[in-house]
């Protein structure tokens, strides 16, 4: 698959039209004979992939920590329970990423006008070359996550710390519209975060549709287009958020059957035109 991503041009930005263009695009090929059925069967397989890993590497820490109990030496011992944890992260990236990551293949697939098979989902185990860079991929994705996340509840619990605090010192009626103004600062704190995560979101779809690209171009090229288009990239995530949202009120049904395949499909084809710097039609 090759989405072929070019160097966006300095266009005028068309923000709720190209989303709108992406959110309808991706319900049509949805729609088309069995691309539902399909994204829904390889969804729940790479749930599958993600439970065993979760599995193994529970019974991989619980191993370890028993044989560490067995040692008598406090920082062996110590140092064998961390090595269970250190085991089950590399274990996740090393099989986990790769089939998420078929599946963005096949969604681009999908969007392109073909008719992949199930099987298309293990492209990234084909060979080792393939392997490698999806692991990269998923490696850079983990960093690019982790750094706002860890950003935006740091802020949290920097607020309920605070406000715990002030508890022994002022009144509540003081301390409560303290922590209230704090949380609504972590929210607003928050936002930016999102808004600035636009710079490097169109990155998996640029290294994944686009086989060749060295992953550092790919990147560059993330960034030079999250940069021209960073209100686009804005709505388009506050409005996934509202269909996670939606998704959780239904416990994740609505994700299963609808959301996480429709998001992908619309994320690739947003991307597409962003880079292309074509306009909605």
């Amino acid at each position: 698959m090759d989405i072929s991503f070019t160097v966006p041009q300095a266009t005028e930005p068309v923000v709720k039209p190209r989303i709108r263009a992406a959110l309808g695009r991706a319900s049509a090929v949805l729609q088309e004979r069995g691309n539902l059925l399909l994204m829904i069967l390889t969804f729940l397989f790479c749930l599958l992939v993600t439970f065993s890993w979760l599995v193994t590497a529970q019974l991989l820490i619980m191993l370890l920590a028993w044989v560490g109990a067995l040692i008598p030496h406090y920082g062996v011992a110590l140092l064998v329970q961390d090595l269970g944890v250190l085991l089950s992260g590399l274990l996740f990236f090393l099989t986990v990423p790769p089939i998420w990551l078929g599946r963005l293949r096949m969604a681009g697939l999908l969007l392109a006008g073909e008719s992949p098979l199930m099987a298309e989902i293990l492209y990234y185990y084909t060979t080792p070359r393939r392997w490698g860079r999806a692991v990269l991929i998923g490696l850079i994705i983990a960093l690019m996550v982790l750094i706002p996340v860890v950003l935006g509840l740091s802020a949290f619990v920097g607020a309920l710390a605070l406000y715990d605090e002030l508890s022994f010192y002022l009144e509540a009626f003081v301390a409560v519209p303290i922590l209230i103004f704090s949380l609504l600062l972590c929210v607003a704190f928050g936002l930016l975060l999102l808004f600035l995560s636009g710079f490097y979101l169109l990155f998996a779809a640029m290294a994944v549709g686009n086989s060749k690209l060295p992953l550092g171009r790919a990147l560059g090229l993330a960034l030079q287009t999250g940069y021209r288009s960073l209100p686009t990239l804005f709505v388009f995530s506050l409005r996934s958020l509202w269909h996670l949202v939606l998704s959780l009120c239904t416990v994740g049904v609505l994700h299963m059957l609808w959301y996480a395949h429709h998001y992908i499909i619309s994320y690739l084809h947003l991307g597409r035109m962003l880079c292309k710097g074509d306009d909605p039609v």
